[in-house]
């Protein structure tokens, strides 16, 4: 992409433009703000922007043969929130007059290269900016590992000096210091007081005087020492740069040389080895669940009926079930002449009316489940959908299931609310391209939180840098368990480091949907999971036709939050509580081998929440001949559910949602009166959405019950 650059002057703008060159992008400006001369001021109480140094940004032009396009700073920082809108007169709308005149120089300008490390308040209000102008944000420091950060910029060749010192253990001796000379002193002062190596909580400013980028470096011949503040803890002081000049360099000390393009790209599959290696698993041959013929009647392909409730509320959060165009009445047994967007557009007015009823916007969903036939209809869908949101849509789980002809299209919801101003709903929507995790790909975010629960939008194996597949192959060709292994890893590590923003890991998941393409794919799944996360965690994998970008494997995955007690592990599988604490306990049970269903429970509770998933299988499928049969196959199943549900102290007024996935060839009649047959189902008020899918497990599992209590 062509790329205009936004330059401070210090080390992590420049060190982001190497960046984007390594990654085969063409910087074709740079652009800067700059204090209003009105103002008198070198350093202003910016909260986007470093101006110390400004004097001298105007011979970044010569150092790289570039236009530079420059403003100055009219607006101040009014809208401090962790979100931002257009507000006027403020200094972000500068921002964004400065781009917009850069695009209409350079048209085909594509991307704006940042340098934003650590600061969310700096990349929204950037990635606002860039959606506005249809920019793409190119910011590969982002959440990198500060120490290995600073160690990198040395190694490149990155020239820098300490400009502006404020905080303790700095003072006016350090300024001008290179980055190599007060690095190991940076490093005593992160372990002595928690300060940032790279300066992210304003330790210091820094102004490049060379990098492999320039074909001229700069000279500093003149510049004053300034003293901003001194309090007697910290002074605060800058360096005033009064004469400078440029130098030519040799040819060969310009440019990214082959190996430092490697090194500055971040290696995709540098994923951390998990326990539990996969390395030896080979492809082999696993139960399908085999039905009898007079199971599969038209009725399983047809079949929309629905009576459960669409609405269920416990405590803080909503529960939508499955809302598709037959829940609002449209007539199952007629062709479904709608369009994809009629369609899509009914769906989401009937669950923005729903919410409505609630007293609720979109601003209150925690996260979406969005159930489409094709996938080929998805970019049409997707079109729709989008317009019914802001800045920060929820989190959202796309996945492709046998739904009957006449549907395109499912959803269901988790909606919060709270009066207590400090609880409430929390966001994140990162849209940059860097090495992190993917960035938004559509109308959802990574992750949405309340002060107990955390909900990540669906994760799929995308290098981050390029928004490539890891290991793409050729459609139809087969796959390797080596490159679905790292498929795996890679996308697991993408809900890792999308927690790590909340302070959390994998040790605070509470429950997982693994959802995969081939039912072959389940054991490698499970052992790449086990690997990381702890065995009481209740999870389950759904085997499914289709999931977005053609992707092997899709993690959802639930969280609790930081503070929150948890239940340590436990590997007996008796059907038997853990804790004894009613806020962390786990349980787990599993059908015993005289039994004719094969049947799992696990559930864990956390605080005032608790996520119980339940497998249900036929030892001889071919005896589930009529729903009374699977209604027997049920009642098997409730009693031990309803024993995890009193054993982690929750009743069945609790069950707040039951996502039930069900073979495709189960009538889906035939699942609605088996759940509506037990007392304990029935009586719930639950939210319950029904979800045809090719497989559940690698076993002759038929139905998978995933709910969610809460108090």
């Amino acid at each position: 992409m062509k790329v205009v650059a936004l330059i401070s002057g210090g080390k992590d703008s420049c060190f982001n433009m190497m960046h984007c060159v390594a990654n085969g992008h063409k910087i074709v400006a740079l652009a800067n703000l700059k204090p209003a001369v009105s103002s008198g001021k070198d350093e202003l109480d910016s909260y986007m922007y470093q101006t110390v140094g400004h004097d001298a940004i105007d011979m970044y032009s010569g150092c790289m043969d570039l236009p530079m396009f420059r403003r100055e700073i009219q607006g101040q920082s009014i809208s401090r929130g962790s979100d931002y809108r257009p507000t006027v007169e403020d200094e972000v709308e500068d921002l964004y007059e400065l781009l917009s005149e850069v695009k209409r120089s350079i048209p085909n300008v594509e991307a704006v290269a940042t340098g934003a490390i650590l600061s969310n308040y700096q990349r929204v209000r950037v990635e606002n900016v860039c959606s506005r102008l249809g920019l793409t944000s190119l910011a590969y420091l982002w959440e990198r590992d500060q120490k290995e950060l600073m160690q990198e910029m040395i190694a490149s060749g990155l020239h820098s000096i300490l400009i502006k010192v404020a905080c303790m253990g700095l003072t006016p001796k350090h300024l001008g210091q290179s980055l190599a000379e007060v690095h190991p002193h940076l490093l005593r002062l992160n372990e002595r007081y928690g300060a940032h190596v790279c300066g992210e909580g304003g330790e210091f400013e820094t102004f490049t005087l060379d990098c492999p980028l320039f074909i001229k470096r700069i000279v500093i011949d003149k510049m004053e020492e300034v003293i901003h503040s001194d309090d007697g803890v910290v002074t605060v002081a800058y360096l005033r740069i009064v004469k400078c000049h440029l130098e030519v360099k040799n040819v060969e000390e310009t440019g990214l040389s082959e190996n430092l393009r490697e090194e500055l790209v971040q290696n995709p599959m540098a994923v951390e080895e998990y326990a539990g290696d996969v390395d030896d698993v080979e492809w082999g041959s696993v139960s399908r669940t085999v039905l009898p013929e007079s199971t599969i009647s038209a009725e399983s392909t047809t079949d929309t009926s629905y009576e459960w409730p669409i609405c269920s509320r416990r405590a803080t959060y909503l529960a939508f079930s499955g809302v598709d165009i037959h829940t609002e009445g449209v007539n199952p047994t007629r062709q479904n002449n709608l369009t994809a967007h009629q369609e899509i557009i009914m769906v989401m007015d009937s669950m923005q009316s729903r919410l409505a009823k609630q007293s609720l916007t979109w601003d209150n969903v925690l996260n979406m489940h969005v159930n489409v036939r094709d996938m080929e209809d998805f970019a049409t869908l997707n079109a729709s959908y989008k317009s019914y949101f802001g800045i920060n849509p929820p989190p959202r789980v796309t996945i492709q299931v046998p739904l009957p002809p006449t549907t395109r299209l499912q959803i269901d919801l988790l909606a919060y609310t709270s009066p207590n101003p400090h609880q409430q709903k929390s966001t994140l929507h990162v849209q940059s391209l860097s090495y992190w995790a993917p960035a938004n790909i559509g109308p959802y975010s990574q992750l949405a939180s309340t002060p107990s629960q955390i909900h990540l939008a669906g994760q799929i194996a995308l290098v981050p840098h390029t928004m490539k597949f890891v290991n793409a192959t050729t459609p139809g060709a087969e796959l390797s368990v080596k490159a679905f292994k790292e498929e795996a890893r890679l996308a697991l590590r993408h809900v890792g480091r999308v927690l790590a923003t909340r302070g959390v890991g994998l040790e605070e998941a509470r429950m997982c949907v693994g959802y995969v393409t081939d039912v072959r794919f389940v054991d490698v799944a499970r052992r790449v999971w086990l690997g990381k996360a702890r065995a009481s965690v209740p999870a389950v994998f759904i085997v499914v036709p289709r999931l977005p970008r053609d992707a092997n494997i899709e993690w959802h995955i639930t969280c609790g939050t930081p503070g929150q007690s948890r239940a340590d592990d436990d590997d007996d599988e008796d059907d038997s509580a853990v804790e004894e604490d009613t806020s962390a306990r786990t349980t787990q049970a599993k059908a015993e081998t005289s039994t004719a269903s094969i049947w799992k429970v696990q559930g864990l509770r956390n605080d005032q929440t608790g996520y119980i998933i339940g497998t249900l299988g036929f030892k001889d499928p071919s005896g589930l001949t009529s729903g009374d049969a699977l209604s027997g196959l049920v009642e098997e199943l409730s009693a031990p559910f309803l024993r995890a549900l009193h054993e982690l102290r929750f009743t069945p007024q609790h069950l707040m949602n039951l996502r039930v996935f069900h073979h495709h060839k189960l009538p889906k009649s035939w699942v609605s009166q088996a759940l509506k047959s037990r007392e304990l189902f029935s009586t719930s008020s639950s939210a319950v959405t029904l979800i045809p899918v090719s497989a559940i497990e690698e076993t002759d599992a038929l139905m998978a019950i995933c709910a969610t209590a809460c108090i």
